[in-house]
């Protein structure tokens, strides 16, 4: 019974990935059709269209923060790398909350610099943590583009604010 549902999940495994490599390859093309500039326009309405004016509120008063942080506590920079990590992972989750693929840009970018920052401080737990976020990073990209350009399912999510109850929790 096991080895069959390993034969399964191996086959499924087989079936998704020559999918995604046609979707690859699809998206390739599609990009060539765009064009550079077409190409460029989609990633600059992913980065910032179509969010409204407390959405940029909320981006940029929680992105200050680091900067904040490290003025208030050091009256200057000290620390850009960290600094820069920071923001890269707050934007990350910013934007995931927003459903933008521009979520994967600034979310590599943050789990490099703090495997590189982890390695360095001998953090080998958060090391192979990060490895793993940073590999993940473009395979959910590709992911997320394949779903979205030629997985014409109806996906949706419903997502949930906490109440005061919830935060306490």
């Amino acid at each position: 019974m096991m080895h069959t549902y390993l034969q399964k999940k191996i086959e499924n495994i087989k079936t998704t990935l020559g999918e995604m490599s046609g979707g690859y390859r699809r998206m390739v093309a599609a990009m060539a059709d765009l064009g550079f500039s077409g190409t460029m326009k989609a990633i600059w309405d992913d980065l910032f269209a179509h969010r409204s004016f407390a959405q940029w509120i909320y981006l940029l008063v929680l992105g200050s923060f680091p900067l904040w942080l490290e003025l208030v506590y050091e009256h200057r920079i000290v620390d850009w790398i960290g600094m820069i990590c920071s923001l890269t992972g707050i934007i990350c989750v910013i934007f995931v909350s927003e459903g933008r693929a521009s979520n994967y840009l600034f979310g590599l970018i943050n789990s490099v610099i703090y495997l590189i920052l982890a390695l360095q401080k001998g953090f080998y737990g958060e090391v192979l943590t990060t490895l793993y976020f940073t590999v993940m990073q473009p395979i959910g990209l590709l992911v997320w583009i394949y779903q979205a350009q030629f997985k014409k399912e109806k996906q949706e999510f419903v997502a949930r604010k906490l109440d005061g109850k919830g935060w306490t929790k």
